[in-house]
């Protein structure tokens, strides 16, 4: 049975951390433990992340030809494509895909709460046949290992809190991804990102990308608000 009050603590921990995270750095604040902190709850959102661009590229007949995991916890995806629509789609898909997998994820809470734990295997041994450098293959092995041990061997209790854990992680994090991705529009949008790839590729500006990965996130978590926690 679905448990809402728990989906709330989780939520909130994760939106405390992210919202100190934000306020420290605004004023030039820079807590170690709070970004370390930051860092590991991101883990969740940076896996799926990459794996949307990745298995986007490869809907649309591109080819992965590498996926990086870093020492801060964040992640790129090399890919190539032959057609503009298909490397449009695989970039668009990094902030949106997120919010979509959150939502089926959600979804499985309500069925079963191991079943998300499962959808995180698959992207994860998905991500890992891509993977070329080494802190990314022992990133991606201690996350498959630890989840899988947990989802297997551990009590019921621990497996259900820490399904409930990443799928509230990836949640959070989806929605602050499009707030994130609008502020490096507006703030930075010479740097290389999301919004700055698909002005290149559309020579639509960087700033109106990223309005559009932040409304089209606000609406989706509304949809999973008002769906599956509010009715």
């Amino acid at each position: 049975m679905f448990s809402l009050q728990w989906f709330a603590i989780y939520s909130a921990i994760a939106l405390c951390v992210t919202f100190l995270e934000h306020i420290f750095h605004h004023f030039g604040y820079r807590n170690r433990f709070i970004i370390a902190f930051k860092q590991l709850f991101e883990v969740p959102y940076t896996l799926v992340h990459e794996f949307s661009h990745a298995i986007v590229a490869l809907i649309t007949s591109g080819k992965i030809k590498r996926i990086t995991l870093h020492h801060n916890l964040s992640g790129s995806v090399v890919s190539s494509s032959s057609n503009r629509i298909g490397r449009f789609f695989t970039t668009f898909a990094g902030y949106t895909l997120p919010c979509y997998i959150a939502f089926l994820f959600i979804w499985l809470l309500h069925i079963n709460p191991v079943f998300p734990l499962y959808g995180y295997l698959v992207i994860a041994i998905f991500s890992a046949i891509f993977i070329r450098n080494v802190y990314g293959f022992f990133w991606i092995i201690g996350f498959i290992s630890l989840v899988g041990v947990i989802t297997w061997k551990a009590p019921l209790a621990i497996t259900w809190h820490l399904s409930y854990f990443l799928v509230t992680l990836l949640f959070v994090a989806a929605l602050y991804g499009g707030y994130r991705i609008f502020l490096l529009a507006f703030q930075q949008p010479q740097i290389q990102h999301d919004a700055s790839i698909l002005a290149m590729q559309t020579r639509i500006p960087a700033q109106v990308w990223g309005i559009v990965f932040f409304l089209h996130n606000i609406l989706v978590g509304g949809c999973i608000l008002y769906y599956f926690l509010l009715t």
